[in-house]
């Protein structure tokens, strides 16, 4: 899980447009920066984020079935926070965020 994090970071680092000419890339050439930020980027969080998940809904890590946090509750929690908050409010906010001050923002 560190492992897939740490890449993600440092592959975010391709997403700013300063990295665009420390590689030494034209002004056309920046979008292969983009591509190459996203083709590391969304395996490795996805690829973490399923491992945490699994994690946390093993027996162990968790409380009776009975319970606020049990595997059943932790998971209906981690739907509604990452498809209804995350990904409804993502696109719109880092639209937003470009729009007003660049890649770089």
């Amino acid at each position: 899980i560190r492992m897939y994090s740490v890449i993600a970071t440092l592959a975010s680092f391709l997403l700013f447009s300063r990295s665009c000419t420390l590689l030494g890339y034209s002004a056309g050439g920046c979008a292969a920066t983009i591509l190459q930020a996203d083709a590391v980027l969304f395996p490795m969080l996805f690829l973490a984020d399923a491992l945490v998940a699994g994690t946390v809904v093993q027996s162990e890590n968790t409380l009776p079935a009975d319970s606020w946090f049990a595997p059943n509750m932790i998971m209906l929690y981690r739907v509604v926070a990452v498809s209804g908050v995350g990904r409804g409010l993502a696109a719109p906010v880092a639209r937003m965020i470009v729009d007003k001050g660049g890649r770089g923002a």
